[in-house]
């Protein structure tokens, strides 16, 4: 990805849109300004744009639950010829938006997730008539042209619609958004990388138990894994799913050994991507 960013041209990024989303802020937080980007509606459209060339790369929610499940993407990646080559984690911090200060609005405009996630912050405000819209930009567009209205939204809504921050970091809880770039190249393995594959395997208890004896007998260290059960990514009746995220690269021992272990066995090991840790990527 460095060296696709260093000497091509006129890159193209498909996200998970409308503009304006945690997605789209991710977006250009990895790539910058200089850059197309390319809104598309549902996550199969960003692996469709990327798979048949019209984007270069995309990026999608991981872990981000107003915008995509996670379940959805690995489906999407048995499916596609595409490979995780980055990660993005950033803080969802929510801001108020608007054209002056907010003590002369009267009306606030957001998503109801958005709305929802501040509601200790709104208690502490003059009452202002609460109006959901179906986006983050749609709110964005009403703060634009009411002058008496303000946006619940993330920095880039501000930029995007010429607002003003009137406030941030005001959600009740703090969050963190993380992200998946994903491409149609492998990425080469460095000194210090993530993978993350999944396994499909037969029930539940084995397949997972199984794995984690191969892991552990390889002294891997496996940072994430969870399990799902018959039809969450497989449609092979009686079998089932587990997701592991682990230290090194998929083609390098000893973690390229363990996946043979594995498939010795009879599971189908998908490797999802094997990418530079998020302290080394640029």
């Amino acid at each position: 990805m460095s060296a696709a960013l260093a000497l091509e041209e006129n890159l193209q990024i498909a996200y998970l849109g409308p503009v304006g989303t945690w997605t789209h802020q991710a977006a250009v937080e990895k790539f910058g300004h200089s850059v197309g980007f390319l809104p598309q509606k549902s996550l199969a459209e960003v692996f469709n744009e990327v798979t048949h060339g019209a984007a270069d790369y995309g990026v999608v929610p991981i872990e981000n639950s107003t915008e995509g499940a996670a379940r959805d993407i690995y489906r999407l990646f048995a499916a596609h010829p595409l490979h995780i080559c980055a990660e993005i984690n950033q803080p969802a911090h929510i801001s108020i938006l608007g054209q002056r200060d907010i003590k002369n609005a009267e009306r606030i405009y957001g998503h109801p997730a958005m709305i929802a996630a501040i509601g200790g912050w709104l208690t502490t405000q003059k009452p202002l008539e609460s109006i959901e819209c179906s986006s983050t930009s749609a709110a964005g567009e009403h703060a634009r042209d009411d002058a008496k209205a303000v946006a619940v939204g993330n920095p880039l809504i501000a930029e995007l619609y010429g607002l003003q921050e009137l406030a941030s970091e005001i959600e009740d809880e703090p969050a963190t958004a993380r992200f998946s770039v994903v491409g149609r190249r492998n990425c080469p393995p460095t000194e210090d990388d993530l993978t993350i594959l999944t396994i499909d395997g037969k029930e539940m208890g084995n397949n997972l138990m199984e794995a984690l004896e191969i892991f552990r007998d390889a002294d891997i260290e496996v940072l994430r894994i969870d399990g799902h059960d018959e039809g969450s990514f497989s449609e092979t009746s009686g079998r089932s799913v587990i997701r592991v995220e682990t230290r090194g690269h998929a083609e390098v021992a000893p973690l390229s050994d363990a996946i043979d272990a594995l498939r010795v066995q009879g599971k189908i090991v998908t490797v999802l991507g094997s990418f530079p840790r998020l302290s080394q990527l640029i």
